[in-house]
């Protein structure tokens, strides 16, 4: 059913490269594709895997008059559940780097700095280390 999710998120992950290829030069655009590959595998992840459906994460979001933001929450839940295996390796591997991804992303998306290329490849290697963890950690490529 969330199969689609996946898909995007391989489209995603091989236009952040393309992106940053001659003749695009789109490091903003490509940082902006490269962490959202990220994104829809860890929504692809609750939603099909630990079979969630999104009005429970809705409500899972709320807690009393607060409300965490959906990309926190799912980063969140994946984290949770990696550390629960005892991967706590690849638990803060995990943390450190999506949350340098997220950032990155922000500012490729709503600041005035200047991205260049090096950035946009480090956001593609982020996004690369990123799912090899997710792969191992959830096996979803079944």
């Amino acid at each position: 059913m969330y199969q689609g999710l996946r898909n995007k998120a391989v489209i995603n992950y091989d236009a952040a490269e393309k992106l940053n290829q001659t003749p695009n030069y789109h490091y903003c655009s490509s940082i902006h594709c490269a962490y959202f590959s990220c994104f829809q595998i860890l929504k692809f992840i609750i939603l099909a895997i630990f079979n969630e459906n999104e009005e429970e994460v809705y409500a899972k979001r709320k807690t009393g008059t607060r409300e965490i933001g959906e990309h926190d929450y799912y980063i969140q839940r994946i984290h949770e559940h990696i550390i629960s295996t005892k991967d706590y390796g690849s638990a803060k591997d995990f943390k450190n780097k999506i949350i340098e991804l997220k950032s990155l992303r922000t500012v490729s998306d709503y600041k005035i700095d200047t991205i260049e290329q090096n950035k946009s490849e480090y956001a593609i290697r982020l996004a690369d280390e990123i799912l090899k963890i997710l792969r191992k950690n959830f096996n979803y490529e079944k």
